[in-house]
């Protein structure tokens, strides 16, 4: 993975360098600084002692099938309003 990630920096020379980001915005609201590792550690700590609940689901009364592409509105919300459907493509079984 290494070897093709600098194969292709040298390949390319218009690649934009973006600082790292953790991706905390999906995780809790306004951490305002707080130790990203921190964040991380609480949050597990979370879903762990709370996993049946964390993973729990409620009925999906949303959902739609467009020829093979099920679609439904996930539980999961995001800044991103298309990352906001869930989508699975259903291959029906043969008979």
């Amino acid at each position: 993975m290494r070897a093709r990630e600098i194969a292709y920096t040298k390949r390319d020379d218009n690649r934009v360098v973006r600082p790292f980001a953790w991706g905390l915005e999906f995780i809790r609201d306004h951490v305002n600084g707080t130790d990203p590792r921190s964040v991380f550690r609480e949050h597990t700590a979370q879903a762990m002692a709370g996993s049946e609940d964390f993973y729990a689901l409620p009925e999906i009364s949303d959902w739609e099938l467009t020829d093979d592409v099920l679609t439904w509105t996930s539980v999961i919300k995001t800044p991103s309003p298309e990352n906001n459907i869930a989508r699975a493509r259903l291959f029906p079984a043969r008979r």
